[in-house]
């Protein structure tokens, strides 16, 4: 209940079975995000301390912070049971809004610790926000187990609903759920087997995370393939000779050493630069086939970590009374059950069938042109061909549509956006001195104020970190360092309201505010600053149900749908330098690029679903996941390479074991309501669109997701896809 796992909003898996790329999972405020109040607020040029935290000033902020938590926490704790004891003069609501602040206490610390050992420049605030993490993650593992708080809940239950908003009668519901997920209201003999089981599977997730970071292959491919003539000159163009230097010298110090090669090659790893941009560029399918066998078979000894994983997972499913460990991840996401799931899955492999064996053909067609022969596409094809069709087309779109965009240019646009359509103003403000987790003079580190434009006031803060450095998080991900809610402030004894502070962090390519982006970066970005909006314009009483804090198939609706509205026509011109319409002809082909091989896209992650749900569905003995893999892949008809193991990199099964569907259930239901928004076919999305998406953001998980999601149709009824109406 006070924590769970998560990760990064759910990233998706990469397509074509190759190179997942691991997510380390990072336990968060279950209840939501909350640093304590916030000082009066000062010109931005006095604030002295990270994220303008009063309380941050220094990497001793950190242990001084853990410890204070602890104390007021343990304050808050005995008022709430001493209100209970006394069930005449009890107040339900003051006591949910304690309840909830234990949350925002810890919450304040652990989650601006969780972003400061993520992105901050200096050790030793890493190292400080580390430690803090550690003693409060502990804590919180405590506290999921408090038996007089569970009881406490139970009770505001109990007593009936007479009095409770429907945002309080949520807040219960969902304590309750989230206190009994782990098993608290079972016997005590039941529950300390349990908890070790509990304890066995956190082992598990960890070594297999770990041997995924960790793990790396060398291997050789031949200087001059005979199968392609073009390839010297392809590799040196990838791949510059320090970087080749550097790989062969930390080949040189494997031991046992790597074997030779039977002719003149270069080594490489199967470290994801290199197996992309292989995958993509290379003609010789020898060297394609390599890498791909060599990326996929990476990690052969999380292979029976996984399985034994998958056993304890369902072991601790039917301690908690389900078939599964599918059925019980289930269980508080919109689908709501395993049929429901099966239910969307195959409603995606019929809308989506027929287009992916379409352009299977076409990629058989392209393969045939280019060899001459009739060969089936192979695993380590697809990317080669689809990039090798689009060269084949006229004009260079990707460089094209690049000129016109470029890190400032997009920032502008989200200002346009919220402008237009939230009536928000978005305005860049300077750094106070120590607010920043790294040094700004270079670059890509910025921070926005939102403002009502009708009143002036305050929002919420939302920073970027927008380009690669040293010890930084590799990934793209939205932090959430403080929700916007009302919370009890037990050190004032009353009742405070909260503005968010968000981040949005990424790793682009362009290194310069001002250089060419290319769109899928734009759409990353779009992506994260949608996630960033629902946090920031979401506006609840408990922080527990605020933003992002909410099943994870609802939670990635709002960023899907920002990802549609960065490439509408009447939006795409606010993105671009000097808002600068494209050409229609240029718009048309965007457009065209973006459905193209979108069947493909759609099926493996539909694939990817079917492997995740067969995972962790129900069993009767020892599960073989080499053989359900290769199952899924004959079932959906995708090509399947014998003796590799793709899955186990695949490191969304620690954080989304039962619950991967949760990303094409979410790009499902944002391409719904952004139809919805353009009116039909031909439509644009107009400024009267801002008041139906508000009402996507607005509740956070406050009111019912089906609910919020037949608002954001306009009064639509919506009952899913094929499960609950």
């Amino acid at each position: 209940m006070f924590g769970r796992p998560l990760s990064r909003l759910l990233p998706r898996a990469p397509l074509h079975l190759s190179l997942p790329s691991p997510v380390p999972p990072f336990p968060r405020c279950c209840l939501s995000t909350s640093p304590p109040p916030p000082a009066p607020a000062a010109a931005p040029a006095a604030a002295s301390t990270l994220f303008a935290l009063p309380s941050l000033r220094s990497p001793s902020s950190f242990p001084e912070l853990s410890h204070s938590c602890l104390s007021r926490c343990a304050s808050l704790r005995s008022d709430i049971l001493a209100e209970m004891s006394s069930p005449s003069s009890a107040d339900h609501s003051l006591t949910l809004m304690k309840l909830d602040s234990i949350s925002n206490v810890i919450c304040s610390v652990i989650d601006a610790a969780e972003l400061t050992r993520s992105v901050h420049a200096d050790p030793a605030w890493r190292s400080a926000a580390e430690s803090s993490f550690a003693i409060l993650s502990h804590f919180i593992s405590e506290l999921n187990t408090d038996h007089e708080l569970y009881q406490a809940v139970c009770e505001l239950q109990e007593r009936g609903w007479e009095g409770f908003t429907t945002e309080e009668k949520r807040m219960v519901v969902s304590l309750r759920v989230e206190f009994e997920r782990d098993g608290i209201h079972m016997p005590e003999r039941e529950r300390e087997s349990l908890l070790e089981l509990k304890a066995r599977i956190t082992s598990l997730e960890t070594t297999f995370q770990q041997n995924i970071v960790n793990q790396r292959k060398f291997f050789h491919l031949p200087r001059n393939p005979p199968d392609d003539p073009s390839f010297p000159s392809r590799f040196a163009q990838m791949f510059p000779p320090p970087l080749l230097s550097r790989v062969a010298q930390a080949a040189a110090e494997l031991d046992p050493p790597l074997p030779p090669p039977p002719s003149p090659s270069h080594v490489v790893t199967t470290d994801g630069f290199f197996s992309a941009s292989i995958l993509k560029h290379v003609s010789s399918p020898a060297a394609r086939r390599e890498t791909f066998e060599a990326s996929n078979t990476v990690c052969p000894e999380n292979l029976p970590v996984l399985h034994e994983l998958v056993s304890s997972r369902h072991e601790l499913a039917g301690l908690l009374g389900h078939r599964s460990y599918a059925e019980k991840a289930a269980g508080d996401k919109m689908a709501g059950s395993v049929p429901n799931i099966r239910a969307f899955l195959a409603y995606v492999r019929g809308r989506e069938g027929g287009k992916y064996r379409e352009e299977m053909e076409l990629l058989k067609d392209v393969k045939r042109r280019h060899t001459g022969g009739a060969e089936p596409i192979m695993p380590w094809d697809p990317q080669y061909y689809i990039h090798r069709h689009r060269q084949g087309l006229p004009g260079n779109l990707e460089a094209e549509v690049s000129a016109h965009l470029s890190v400032d240019s997009v920032l502008a646009g989200f200002e346009s956006v919220v402008g237009s359509l939230f009536g928000v103003r978005m305005e860049e403000e300077g750094f106070g001195e120590g607010e920043a987790w790294c040094d700004v003079r270079g670059g890509g580190v910025k921070k926005f104020g939102f403002y009502d434009e009708g009143s002036g006031a305050p929002l919420g803060t939302l920073y970027f970190d927008l380009f690669p450095r040293e010890n930084k998080y590799t990934h793209a991900a939205h932090f959430t360092v403080r929700c916007g809610c009302s919370f009890f402030d037990d050190r004032e004894g009353g009742v405070v309201d909260q503005t968010p502070i968000v981040a949005v962090v990424v790793n682009l390519g362009s290194k310069s505010e001002s250089n060419p982006l290319n769109f899928s970066e734009c759409e990353t970005l779009a992506h994260e600053f949608g996630h960033a909006l629902h946090s920031l314009l979401s506006r609840t009483r408990f922080q527990h149900l605020s933003g992002t804090r909410g099943p994870t198939d609802f939670v990635e609706i709002p960023s899907h749908l920002f990802e549609y509205l960065i490439a509408d026509e009447a939006t795409l011109p606010l993105f671009t330098q000097g808002n600068e319409a494209l050409s229609p002809g240029l718009v048309g082909m965007l457009k065209r690029s973006k459905e193209e091989f979108s069947g493909i896209d759609s099926m493996t992650q539909a694939m990817y679903a079917e492997f995740d749900q067969r995972l962790f569905g129900e069993h009767t003995g020892a599960v073989d996941s080499t053989a359900i893999l290769k199952s899924v892949h004959e079932d959906y008809d995708m090509p399947y390479a014998e003796g590799t193991h793709w899955h186990s990199t695949f490191g969304h099964v620690n954080t989304y074991g039962g619950a991967y569907y949760s990303y094409l259930w979410a790009q499902c239901v944002a391409k719904d309501i952004y139809e919805g928004l353009r009116g039909g076919e031909g439509g644009t999305v107009g400024r009267g669109s801002g008041q139906r998406i508000r009402a996507l953001l607005g509740p956070g998980s406050s009111e019912d997701p089906y609910v919020t999601i037949r608002n954001a149709l306009g009064g639509k009824d919506w009952g899913g896809y094929g499960g609950r109406s």
